[in-house]
């Protein structure tokens, strides 16, 4: 599920292309660094426990969604990106 609807943005998945994105794991790393909850993620992207749950799951999402969970965590997009690449 995509927060907001949209598109999903994909990043290439081929292994000479470098890292790959997991939005799943930008947010659990995002909120483990915070100290702040899954009901905390849920209350401030206006979703519930379940949908916020979802997110920690998912490897890719819309821009919108990202630029949303990035907002959340007082980050730049590219920085909460940078914290779920995986090579």
């Amino acid at each position: 599920m995509l927060i907001n609807g949209g598109t999903p943005f994909i990043v290439a998945s081929n292994q000479n292309e470098g890292p790959i994105m997991n939005i799943g794991r930008s947010t659990k790393i995002a909120l483990a660094s915070s100290g702040h909850t899954n009901e905390w993620l849920a209350s401030q992207m206006g979703v519930t426990t379940s949908q916020a749950s979802r997110i920690k799951g998912q490897k890719s999402a819309s821009g919108l969604s990202m630029e949303s969970l990035a907002k959340v965590f007082d980050m730049k997009v590219s920085e909460f990106i940078a914290l779920g690449e995986v090579e």
